[in-house]
């Protein structure tokens, strides 16, 4: 289970009814974190265009946020596909992006962001987890087009 001290509004996470009620059908979906409570997880759909039609009226239509119990929420485990989807290039063994200093490599299964050549590294095994990496260090947002 993802821990409510793990995470920050806009991280990507995987809502899975399955974990808390095997017997459900409804299959995992990606979803970004809105709200982060003690026991609940806010969540919108990720990417989910949200197309209305002109009225006369111009009402605007808001997506609600959605509460579900912290135990049905799982991380999206980090790969080259979202390394590469998050605008990382593979350079020499190790995925970089332009104007952001920490190189991202793997060593089997686990990744690491070295942040000083040769020396402090950090695993990554998540992707909420670079998310959080890149926004303390350029104080932005990812940009994931997955």
């Amino acid at each position: 289970m993802i821990e409510a001290n793990e995470l920050r509004l806009g991280n990507l996470l995987v809502w899975n009814p399955k974990l808390s009620n095997p017997q459900i059908t409804l299959l995992p979906m990606m979803v970004e974190v809105a709200v982060i409570a003690q026991d609940k997880i806010g969540y919108t759909p990720f990417q989910l265009e949200q197309r209305v039609e002109p009225f006369e009226d111009d009402l605007i239509v808001k997506m609600e946020t959605i509460f579900k119990s912290k135990g049905e929420f799982e991380p999206v485990i980090l790969t080259n596909d979202i390394l590469e989807q998050s605008g990382f290039i593979l350079n020499n063994g190790a995925y970089q992006l332009k104007g952001f200093y920490p190189q991202i490599f793997s060593r089997g299964k686990i990744w690491f962001a070295s942040l000083v050549p040769g020396s402090m590294e950090i695993e990554l095994r998540y992707l909420h987890q670079l998310q959080n990496l890149y926004h303390t260090l350029s104080g932005e947002e990812l940009e994931i087009v997955l």
